[in-house]
């Protein structure tokens, strides 16, 4: 009996000193645009994004080293009219043929990034949560901060009617990614 119960509290003290290692698997970006002078949001999603990490002994280790670049021709709002739009009257316009985020600070709430499109980096913040071996992340970017207003210009011309006159530039980003942790 002393001789099992040795083995059971080796193991659990062995365990409590396992190396673990977190990554980020299975990702998502996603946006809430808003038009009309009510402010109703339009949503949607990029379907072509690339996610780089180095595995590490931390979540927010993790987080700091990551970088994401989307293809914005993969725009998907579930509208293909509407997709067309975004791609030729928004991003087409200024030559924006993609997006990247990369890491500079994590915590265990926030994430500071920077943000480029049109050859512009900006620091966005991002607000994180976890639920479930999930990460949920959203922040805001201003397109002035872009040097996309001509692009919002155009948009909010092509879409004039249907918008009621009114496209915002202010735009919320959601990214969202299931959190992989590996321990030996």
């Amino acid at each position: 009996m002393i001789r099992k119960s040795f083995f059971i509290g080796l193991l659990l003290v062995s365990s409590a000193f396992a190396e673990c290692r977190y990554t980020l698997d299975t990702h998502k970006v996603e946006w809430t645009a808003f038009k009309t002078p009510k402010k109703v949001g339009v949503k949607g999603s990029f379907e072509s994004t690339k996610l780089d990490m180095k595995a590490s002994d931390s979540l927010t280790a993790v987080l700091r080293s990551a970088k994401v670049f989307i293809a914005t021709d993969s725009v998907n709002s579930s509208h293909e009219g509407r997709d067309a739009l975004l791609r030729n009257d928004f991003f087409h316009v200024q030559g924006v043929r993609g997006i990247s985020v990369a890491v500079l600070e994590a915590d265990k709430k926030k994430i500071v990034a920077n943000v480029t499109m049109q050859q512009k980096t900006h620091k966005v913040t991002f607000d994180y949560t976890v639920i479930d071996g999930n990460l949920y992340a959203k922040g805001k970017i201003d397109l002035k901060d872009f040097g996309m207003l001509p692009s919002l210009e155009a948009i909010n011309k092509a879409c004039y009617d249907l918008h009621e006159g009114k496209t915002w530039q202010d735009v919320e980003i959601a990214f969202s990614a299931v959190i992989k942790k590996e321990c030996k």
